[in-house]
């Protein structure tokens, strides 16, 4: 069976500790903060989580790029010229331009290296929801499985990767375009926290509006009690923005109930931060499979 390298980029919000351990690639991205220019995913960042979330709070703009097409191809050239197949898995095309970047700069390395394969995977998903598709795929290869095995039962099973995710503060959600400024304004001044979820074709969508931040938590915790195989072991990903208690409050309350469940906390990086900005907390779970 051929070698091949899972690469993922940095809208995945991918845990250190899954990257060291599986040798999952992650591409960088740039975004800037104010009028500085940052890339993040590196193995060494030159601003952390952190400081980003402090700038925003401060009030500098943050703005990001998509991987464009040359990015991907010099990306990927150095493991097929070196005989490696690639599984690339993208940030979901239902919110970006991503994956068709990526087809393209498939299409024309195939071309160049005709001997090497690259699936490219539309994810339909976004942060802790592209990392536990990542760790799926890794774990599969792992265990002897094939590139096109590995990516049919990601094709077909990335339908159950739920994400569902509260933000602090709606003011970043309408400066993207996802809430009118009346509606921003309204829910801070009554306490409204909004809680999201990615649907089936992969977008971003409103689920409802709680008045609190616990209460909204607790809303993530019973959709996974909803939907998910929770009652059998599996592992759960939070991920947060500058909000870390706010997810040891969710990881308490997940294992009070699942104590056999394996709940992993990470952070939202910069990338997907500039959007839903600080305060966010995100549960990533499986459905019934």
């Amino acid at each position: 069976m051929r070698k091949y390298r899972i690469i993922i980029d940095a809208t995945a919000d991918l845990p250190i500790q899954w990257q060291e351990k599986w040798n999952i690639t992650v591409l960088p991205m740039q975004y800037m903060l104010g009028e500085v220019p940052y890339t993040w995913g590196a193995k060494e960042n030159v601003q952390s989580s952190a400081e980003f979330y402090v700038g925003m709070l401060a009030g500098k703009k943050a703005m990001t790029a998509q991987i464009n097409e040359y990015q991907y191809i010099t990306a990927l050239t150095p493991y097929l010229r070196a005989g490696e197949d690639v599984l690339l898995l993208t940030f979901s095309s239902g919110m970006s331009g991503t994956y068709l970047a990526a087809v393209r700069a498939a299409e024309h390395l195939t071309i160049q290296y005709p001997g090497c394969n690259i699936y490219v995977l539309d994810t339909k998903a976004a942060s802790g929801g592209e990392a536990m598709l990542a760790l799926q795929a890794a774990e599969k290869k792992e265990a002897g499985w094939s590139l096109h095995e590995t990516a049919q039962w990601l094709e077909h099973n990335k339908r159950y990767m739920k994400h569902w995710f509260v933000v602090d503060d709606l003011i970043y959600l309408q400066r993207s375009g996802r809430l009118s400024v009346s509606n921003a304004l309204t829910g801070n001044l009554l306490d409204i926290k909004p809680v999201l979820k990615v649907d089936l074709q992969g977008k971003l969508v409103l689920d409802r509006k709680v008045r609190g931040s616990k209460p909204a938590l607790k809303v993530l915790f019973q959709m996974m009690q909803v939907l998910s195989t929770a009652d059998q072991p599996q592992t759960v990903l939070i991920c947060h923005a500058a909000a870390p208690e706010k997810a040891d409050y969710l990881k308490r309350t997940i294992e009070s109930v699942y104590p056999d469940a394996k709940v992993v906390i990470g952070e939202i990086g910069p990338v997907i931060g500039s959007h839903v900005g600080p305060g966010c907390v995100a549960l990533f779970f499986w459905e019934v499979i």
